[in-house]
């Protein structure tokens, strides 16, 4: 995964791509961190941080000629563009 401008490419084949954006937060020290890593046993030293969601786009080609754009957005249902 890697991450550019605030959006994070997850994953890419020969025919399809996906996007996520967000946010991420560091929770810091505290109980979530060291709860966290006795459980996980994480090699030291690491970064915890919570994510906010805030797009994800799929793309793919539907019978591998008419691109299909899948969008979501948190409280929205998934909307659906296709280029005929």
């Amino acid at each position: 995964m890697s991450c550019r401008g605030g959006w994070w490419w997850i994953r890419a084949t020969r025919s399809r791509l996906s996007w996520i954006s967000g946010r991420a937060y560091g929770t810091g020290g505290g109980a979530a961190r060291t709860a966290y890593a006795e459980e996980v046993e994480p090699p030291q030293p690491f970064h915890l941080f919570r994510t906010e969601l805030t797009e994800v786009v799929r793309t793919y080609a539907e019978d591998a000629t008419y691109p299909v754009v899948q969008v979501w957005k948190p409280g929205e249902p998934v909307r659906t563009l296709k280029r005929a």
